[in-house]
């Protein structure tokens, strides 16, 4: 074994994640970036890499949900990037909802992990704000689950989910389902997400003491995951499916 080529291995991905530990579009603190092509920081999964990273540097766990509840509309819809802090075009995505580690469960863990209650009194209430919004535009067929409007939902890109499904929602807009194939889709990784999200709320509002909501959040997750079964679980070949507007399963195993 060359102890020296795992060092010089060990310590070029430092001076990596140091490069990419930087400032973003309107947000003070540096954050850990994706890096390589992709310049900025995204919801499915910089949220979950600073937690990662938190282990070492802590604030830029923080930093890493702060930039996103930074930048919360009002509507409670979360940018699915930012971008980086000299971005001129389009510096917050809104085109799409691209999440795939439920962020209300890596805000509980940093919050945990830095003994900080403040900031799990405000990462609840931005992550409360969130599921709202996708209940009120994601839920269009009252099924309860979350709906996938376009291909960079999942954040899957050139997934056979998604044949002659457009990649993004019309007019940069996550709220408007493009009228085209047979969309929207019952999602079942999208509908796990919120799941997720959900039990993780349940948790942050029994300590913040929160009792009431917490049950309902509890409540809230089980009628949810009951629900993916029901309607994206085929017991034939116990696989769980996207579902679209015609009630059929689209039959793709993986991506």
């Amino acid at each position: 074994m060359d102890i020296q080529l795992i060092k010089n291995k060990y310590e070029a991905a430092l001076s990596g994640l140091a490069r990419n530990t930087t400032r973003v579009y309107g947000y003070e603190n540096p954050v850990l970036t994706e890096g390589g092509i992709y310049p900025g920081v995204w919801l499915e999964s910089g949220p979950l890499e600073g937690l990662i990273y938190g282990r070492f540097f802590p604030v830029v766990a923080k930093a890493n949900h702060e930039v996103f509840f930074h930048h919360q509309r009002e509507d409670g819809y979360l940018p699915y990037r930012v971008s980086l802090e000299n971005s001129r075009d389009f510096p917050l995505g809104s085109s799409q909802i691209q999440m795939v580690v439920p962020i209300a469960k890596t805000a509980l863990e940093t919050a945990e992990q830095i003994g900080d209650e403040a900031f799990l009194e405000f990462a609840y209430q931005a992550c409360v704000r969130w599921d709202r919004w996708l209940d009120r535009h994601r839920n269009t067929r009252g099924t309860g689950l979350c709906e996938a409007f376009c291909e960079y939902d999942t954040g899957h890109d050139n997934s056979p989910r998604f044949a002659g499904v457009p990649k993004k929602c019309p007019n940069d807009d996550a709220s408007i389902c493009p009228q085209e194939g047979k969309l929207p889709y019952l999602a079942p990784d999208l509908s796990a997400t919120v799941y997720g999200g959900r039990v993780a709320l349940s948790k942050m509002a029994a300590h913040l003491g929160k009792q009431a909501e917490a049950e309902m959040w509890k409540e809230s997750s089980e009628t949810l995951r009951q629900r993916i079964i029901q309607y994206c679980y085929d017991p034939e070949d116990a696989c769980f499916y996207d579902v679209d507007a015609d009630n059929n399963f689209i039959r793709i195993r993986g991506d």
